[in-house]
């Protein structure tokens, strides 16, 4: 599903995640978002 609004609170999570040095696969798996909203 193309242009799907992702929260802010997750948004946030992901920021917190990648600054910690977790790897784009975990934070996807563990936040049930795409490789591509992580990366993005």
């Amino acid at each position: 599903m193309a242009y799907k609004v992702t929260d802010m609170s997750k948004i946030r999570k992901v920021i917190k995640l990648h600054c910690s040095g977790k790897s784009k696969l975990f934070i996807s798996n563990y936040l049930s978002l795409s490789r591509n909203t992580v990366n993005d």
